[in-house]
């Protein structure tokens, strides 16, 4: 389901030579139904390909449900609706995804039973071109049922039915030019569609630590630092799983209290086995030949892409 995220994939429309603009108002029009205020004010200030795809990438970040996995479960479930609406229900002058019937599969999903009547047609049919529709949360139920939609005469019209939500929705194109208005709304829709929204929102996190531990090799003056790998989080580049983590290494002479320090960036490969292993870890060693005496060794790892961080502090007689 990954694939789907080539869908809005800013790069490869920039490079066709997509003017700018009208990229920036497409993602903007994909999105803006699960955007915070604060992330519609910060979109309105985007000026460059990179600062939108750098908003993209922040943006599925902060909704991603697992960070220790290279997936995104939030985003690729999104991303297949979107892509859906697009081919299902697009209508004379808007896609698929800001039609209403758009708008409610994104939020809601696909529903669990669909009728359709159309002008001059007698009889409702029970079905579902929706059926071929897959995504890991939902699955669609067989039909059952008549639906309560309301008497609308002569008209096209097309009626959802969620149970689990007992919900029904009536869709009506009056002039049978294929444009679906959702008619006379349930007043608890507003509610439900609120509700699951929050699916797609910025999750809230406590701020993770990392337990790390090190070692000395007095032999072969190296100092080790282990980091776990299951309590990293991942990228995944070019079909690698990556860790990306910040370095930051500061030693103090106890005797003279000089103070010498680096940060370095760092990046590892690991294998998809390991990464819920406890007994995997990264290892960074650090040169320590040219100290002498004792020392005060400080140690601060960051995760890059789960903002987790871990902090040590030895005294050493080296």
């Amino acid at each position: 389901m990954r694939k789907l995220v080539g869908f809005v994939l800013i790069s490869l429309l920039i490079l066709a030579g997509t003017n700018f603009n009208k990229v920036k108002k497409r993602v903007y029009n994909e999105l803006y139904l699960i955007m915070t205020p604060q992330e519609q004010k910060q979109f309105k200030s985007i000026n460059t390909p990179v600062q939108l795809k750098m908003f993209l990438e922040e943006f599925w970040k902060k909704r991603d449900p697992d960070p220790k996995t290279p997936q995104n479960k939030i985003r690729d479930i999104y991303y297949a609706r979107l892509k859906f609406a697009a081919k299902h229900f697009k209508e004379p002058g808007r896609p698929g995804w800001l039609s209403d019937r758009g708008k409610i599969f994104l939020i809601l999903g696909p529903p669990t039973s669909r009728y359709t009547k159309y002008m001059g047609d007698k009889s409702t049919i029970q079905g579902s071109s929706y059926s071929g529709f897959n995504e890991d949360s939902v699955a669609l139920a067989g039909m059952s049922g008549t639906p309560n939609v309301g008497n609308y005469g002569g008209v096209n019209k097309e009626s959802w039915v969620y149970e689990n939500l007992h919900l029904n929705l009536a869709f009506i194109d009056r002039l049978g030019t294929g444009k679906f208005v959702l008619e006379a709304p349930p007043p608890k829709l507003l509610n439900i569609f609120e509700k699951y929204k929050k699916n797609f929102l910025p999750r809230k996190r406590r701020t993770q630590s990392l337990h790390l531990s090190a070692e000395v090799d007095t032999k072969a003056k190296k100092f080790y630092i282990h980091v776990p790998i299951n309590e990293l989080s991942f990228l995944k580049e070019n079909g690698k799983i990556f860790a990306d983590i910040v370095l930051e290494f500061s030693y103090t002479n106890a005797k003279t209290e000089v103070e010498k320090h680096f940060t370095q960036e760092m990046k590892f490969e690991v294998k998809e086995k390991d990464i819920n292993d406890p007994e995997k870890r990264i290892t960074i060693p650090i040169n320590i030949a040219p100290l002498k005496g004792m020392y005060i060794i400080n140690i601060t790892i960051k995760d890059k892409v789960s903002k987790a961080k871990g902090v040590k502090r030895y005294k050493l007689k080296i």
